[in-house]
């Protein structure tokens, strides 16, 4: 939903039944290397479990699942299903098989409500930052760098956000309540 002040609310609904799920995705493809920014806010201390917060991330939807989709992930917001554990904020990447390579795996603090992550894609590698507040300036939450010749390349990658529920655990699956995110701001600047 866009709202008044120019940011964008995605919302998880239908609580109690199958959750529908919200996804944003850049209509410009082939975005390559350069630093990238997403300001967004929520209230992560009351997600269900299995709601998944799929913020900044890159992906080319023109190759096949096994060839990884050119998926960078600068940070995904979950607890993936597990009961009992606090959301967790990774960031990693795709590589063909699919396989995913985790950068980092960091509990989310409790309490934080406004975030920027960040991304700076280059030729073999690759940085991420999380951050509690919108500028660089404030707390730092996870920050990780890849150095891998297996890094994806740039190609027809989107960039995309979404909000989705997992089904790792399916007993939790349609006990999901209500949640949304607000995006509020993105950057990018290119290499």
């Amino acid at each position: 939903m866009l709202n008044g002040d120019g940011t964008v609310t995605l919302r998880l609904t239908n609580a109690g039944g199958s959750p529908v799920a919200a996804e944003l995705l850049s209509t410009r493809t082939g975005w390559g290397y350069g630093s990238y920014s997403l300001d967004f806010r929520a209230d992560f201390d009351v997600v269900s479990q299995s709601v998944v917060w799929g913020n900044l991330f890159t992906y080319d939807s023109t190759q096949p699942w096994d060839a990884s989709h050119n998926e960078i992930d600068a940070g995904e917001i979950s607890a993936w299903g597990v009961p009992g554990i606090a959301p967790r904020l990774t960031a990693g990447y795709w590589l063909p098989g699919p396989a995913n390579v985790l950068s980092h795996n960091e509990s989310l603090p409790t309490g934080l409500r406004v975030f920027r992550s960040t991304m700076t894609w280059g030729p073999g590698s690759v940085s991420f930052a999380t951050y509690a507040g919108a500028t660089a300036a404030t707390t730092l939450i996870a920050s990780s760098r890849v150095d891998s010749s297996a890094l994806p390349v740039p190609a027809a990658e989107r960039v995309h956000v979404n909000l989705w529920v997992s089904s790792a655990n399916e007993d939790d699956e349609t006990a999901t309540a209500l949640f949304e995110v607000t995006v509020t701001g993105f950057g990018f600047t290119p290499a």
